[in-house]
């Protein structure tokens, strides 16, 4: 549904370099971490579009164009915990939480094929064993996106990372959680895939995030009824960087899995909720260390 240095920034800095970017790499991926990239998506073509004469099956045309002009906001919520599996004398768990108001501005007119999209986030909330308040070093505007209202697609140029040292404030939200990449004309039991990558900074470390995210439209009971999309995403980690003059490298896989419930006139995203599972690993000349974190996130849409 899934950052920054929060983890990081509240630890100790005593504990070893691996720990300051294990414990705080990947929150988003419970969320949408959905930069563009040059890689062209990917459709399964052995999944044939069913016969919609079935009413329990039958959509309307552009029952997934959640892109059309308008404001959309939602409480997101996160809660990650990370465990330290190998290389510490003293395993241990730390466990993140956040919350956010997130409010989504589509741009432009209903008739474009491209829209202009903004998000921005209020009543940042962060809860740590350490902390437990509102963050003002959090960034609260992003990047305004530029999406592709038939396939969903971020099609604005994707942002790199000029400089990544340890005080590199990297973000907490990459601005697309609340926007995923649905196909405007998408039918009951159809399926497509979307393959994404982007560069995040954590502790000093130089991460590119490789996201393959698979959308299969589950369910439609009638036209007035929400239409259930489900996302399974696969994500390759792969990383460098020095921690106090020393290198180190980090690789992980993990793997999400997100329901999304689309009604309303316009479509909108309802809700989204999904469970992640990440394992990372850090090496240097010292030593290596894994770290094994879980996430659950979710987005409710506010009512106006």
């Amino acid at each position: 549904m899934k950052n920054s240095r929060l983890a990081t920034q509240h630890r100790s800095k005593h504990r070893s370099p691996h720990t300051r970017a294990g414990c705080c790499v990947l929150l988003a991926l419970s969320g949408c971490v959905q930069p563009p990239s040059q890689t062209p998506t990917v459709v399964n073509p052995s999944v044939q579009t069913p016969d919609n004469t079935d009413s329990t099956t039958r959509m309307a045309d552009n029952a997934l164009d959640i892109y059309r002009p308008g404001i959309v906001r939602y409480d997101y919520r996160l809660m990650s915990t990370i465990q330290s599996i190998a290389g510490d004398s003293i395993p241990r768990t730390d466990t993140t939480r956040i919350t956010a108001i997130l409010t989504g501005t589509f741009n432009g007119n209903g008739t474009q094929q491209v829209i202009d999209a903004t998000v921005k986030a209020d009543s940042i909330l962060v809860l740590t064993q350490s902390l437990a308040g509102p963050v003002s070093s959090i960034q609260t505007q992003f990047v305004p996106l530029r999406i592709d209202r038939t396939t969903g697609r971020i099609v604005s140029p994707r942002a790199t990372i000029t400089e990544c040292t340890q005080e590199t404030v990297d973000f907490v939200f990459r601005g697309d959680e609340i926007i995923p990449a649905l196909h405007r004309n998408g039918s009951a039991a159809q399926s497509w895939a979307d393959t994404t990558i982007s560069e995040v900074c954590r502790g000093g470390i130089r991460l590119q995030l490789t996201r393959i995210a698979r959308y299969r439209v589950e369910a439609s009971q009638g036209l007035a009824l929400s239409i259930i999309v489900l996302r399974v995403s696969d994500v390759h980690v792969a990383g460098n960087g020095l921690q106090w003059q020393q290198p180190v490298q980090a690789f992980g896989d993990g793997t999400a899995i997100d329901t999304l419930a689309v009604a309303g006139n316009p479509a909108r995203v309802q809700r989204i909720s999904g469970v992640s599972r990440v394992s990372l690993e850090f090496q240097s000349s010292m030593r290596t260390q894994r770290f094994l974190q879980t996430s659950t996130a979710s987005a409710l849409m506010r009512t106006p």
